[in-house]
């Protein structure tokens, strides 16, 4: 056996034990196939809305899921102030 090979395969065993601590310690960031994930941080987004022109001058186009702590530290990092109302959905 290689050294390349035998350092391929704990660099492997090292990925997969990071994945699993990560799985345990951060319970938050957990793979959940139900929800969406913001593409900043990867918490779970719960639903939010504005209107595109406002997302596309935050984030600058129309892709992505952001959660609202994310895109509002954007916004403000732009000099974009945002109102924030609470319906019932």
């Amino acid at each position: 056996m290689s050294w390349h090979y035998t350092k391929k395969t704990l660099g492997i065993y090292w990925f997969r034990l990071l994945a699993r601590l990560n799985s345990i310690l951060l319970p938050t960031y957990a793979d959940n196939a139900d929800c969406a994930r913001c593409r900043d941080c990867g918490r779970t987004v719960h639903d939010w809305h504005t209107d595109d022109a406002t997302f596309v001058a935050v984030t600058g186009n129309l892709g992505g899921v952001w959660c609202w702590d994310c895109f509002a530290a954007t916004a403000r990092a732009k000099g974009i102030s945002l109102e924030c109302t609470v319906t019932r959905g």
